[in-house]
């Protein structure tokens, strides 16, 4: 009986040792994840601001046209 408690244990602690594995790597993974987020977001943010910068470039460039 205590034999099979022993290995009991020993299965438990395996299992509890490879999902604290399992979750490191799952968190390492969504951090992953979140930067590739971040990145992609702040490319587009700078891209809608260049786009923008353009619109307010052209609107400019009409106003003089239609003062002249």
């Amino acid at each position: 009986m205590e034999e099979r408690l022993a290995r009991l244990e020993g299965v438990v602690e395996e299992l509890s040792r490879r999902l604290e594995e399992g979750l490191a790597s799952v968190n390492r993974r969504i951090d992953d994840l979140r930067g590739d987020v971040n990145h992609r977001l702040e490319d587009l943010r700078n891209d809608i601001d260049h786009r923008l910068q353009a619109v307010d470039k052209r609107i400019g460039g009409l106003r003089w046209e239609v003062r002249l």
